[in-house]
């Protein structure tokens, strides 16, 4: 995870990639994905500083 790009390597080699938007799915990824449970509030501002510092220019090669 970097920003809001997602890339899910999986066991088969297969890679899942996906842009995150809103806090729903931030929630859900964070759970689901690396059992972090945080409240609104830490997430709310979480994604305040990606916004703020956030890569916007074209993506990392690495994300690509």
């Amino acid at each position: 995870m970097f920003n809001s790009r997602l890339n899910v390597r999986h066991a088969s080699g297969e890679v899942e990639r996906r842009i995150l938007g809103g806090m729903d799915e931030y929630r859900n990824v964070l759970a689901r994905t690396f059992g972090l449970n945080i409240t609104d509030a830490e997430l709310a501002l979480a994604l305040e500083t990606v916004e703020r510092k956030g890569n916007h220019g074209p993506p990392h090669p690495f994300f690509a």
